[in-house]
């Protein structure tokens, strides 16, 4: 799937702008001539300066949820959290008020027709997940947008209308600008808060969160920290979700309590699996190749199981059953040297079913999926 941006210039100085999927526009006019609509240079690029660490870092909804009320869209979160809302007693109408100030700010920040702001355009929704991009239209859905050329072609957006912006001359020009080039900075607690998917002020006030997370991120700039997939410390946060400032800390501590490991196994067999992918875009397909691949590497017809456990032992990798606190997180592994290559399985997951047998079948689907993260989610 092929991501793009049709730029333009009018003659009165304006950007005009549609988005592509696959050389089709999905937005904002689909259905008319060239389907692109005027805007305002300096309303993109502050819109781009405002959006930039949310649009790079998060990749879980503003507020935590029940995992019967998780929102499956950007479309859907303002209607799952009213009905979160509708749910309090009067006590909790504070929180209900400041996580509204946070759900509007993040959907600000993901809905890219703000970029023509007070406009009324039909939104246009991102969010980043994992190594895509689901982008959301009052139309259709996307989900199959690398990461990596959406960011590149938002980049060449930002330095287009910057370049314009420049030749038209002016202070408050120079200001947005500035603001723009100095889009990769980094402030450390507000990348660990979009990352971890925490309220800045859970991270403010927890100092285990402070020495365990923040001091990862401190002094890396933000496109360091969006493409690195090997900091054990960047995939518990970005893999866990919103588990609160607890149960964040807790897994943390676990995989910082990993020792160091040997890498050479499993490097060897992601380099193989990813090669093989080449050219497969969608992820389901990908996973039918990759577990085609382990299986010619292990010498195995497509009819017999994989033993996990010699597996896991070929590739190095360490495996440990935990009684992690929150019943949200299934498993979380890490690529290592530093602190794995490691899987911790959680025997506190909510897929327990009826009995042991129930739960160690449980575990062994997550001990596959992460088996699957650290083949493909890691690139080399």
């Amino acid at each position: 799937m092929t991501f793009s941006f049709d730029l333009d210039t009018t003659e009165a100085g304006e950007v005009r702008m549609a988005i592509l999927i696959d050389g089709e526009v999905v937005w904002p006019h689909p259905d008319e001539a060239d389907g692109c609509s005027d805007f305002n240079p300096e309303d993109v690029l502050s819109y781009l300066a405002d959006a930039w660490p949310s649009l790079l870092l998060a990749q879980s909804w503003p507020i935590r949820f029940e995992p019967d009320q998780e929102p499956r869209s950007i479309t859907g979160l303002l209607r799952a959290a009213e009905g979160r809302w509708e749910q309090l007693v009067a006590s909790d109408l504070v929180e209900a008020e400041s996580e509204g100030a946070v759900l509007d700010e993040f959907l600000y920040h993901h809905d890219l027709s703000q970029m023509k702001h007070g406009a009324g355009l039909n939104s246009c929704f991102v969010l980043r997940q994992q190594t895509h991009v689901r982008l959301e239209t009052s139309r259709e859905v996307h989900e199959d947008i690398p990461f990596i050329a959406f960011v590149g072609e938002l980049t060449r957006v930002g330095s287009f209308v910057a370049d314009l912006l420049q030749r038209a001359g002016g202070s408050t020009a120079d200001r947005v600008i500035g603001r723009w080039n100095r889009r990769d900075e980094n402030d450390p607690i507000t990348a660990a808060a979009l990352i971890s998917g925490l309220p800045r002020r859970d991270i403010e006030v927890s100092n285990d969160l402070q020495d365990l997370l923040v001091s990862e991120i401190r002094n890396r700039p933000l496109s360091r920290i969006a493409n690195d997939n090997s900091n054990p410390e960047y995939a518990v946060a970005r893999s866990s979700g919103a588990l609160g400032p607890a149960g964040l800390t807790y897994v943390l501590r676990r995989v910082r309590g990993v020792p160091d490991g040997n890498t050479a196994g499993i490097s060897e067999l992601r380099r193989l699996v990813q090669r093989n992918l080449r050219g497969i875009e969608r992820e389901l397909d990908q996973g039918i190749r990759a577990a085609n691949r382990v299986r010619d590497w292990l010498g195995q017809s497509d009819d017999e199981g994989v033993d996990l456990d010699a597996l896991s032992a070929r590739l190095a990798i360490r495996v440990e059953r935990q009684q992690i606190p929150d019943t949200r997180l299934d498993g979380i592994a890490t690529c290592g040297p530093r602190h794995g290559p490691a899987i911790l399985l959680n025997l506190n997951t909510r897929r327990h079913g009826a009995g042991l047998q129930d739960l160690e079948r449980s575990l062994r689907f997550t001990w596959s999926h992460e088996i699957g993260h650290l083949l493909l989610v890691v690139r080399l």
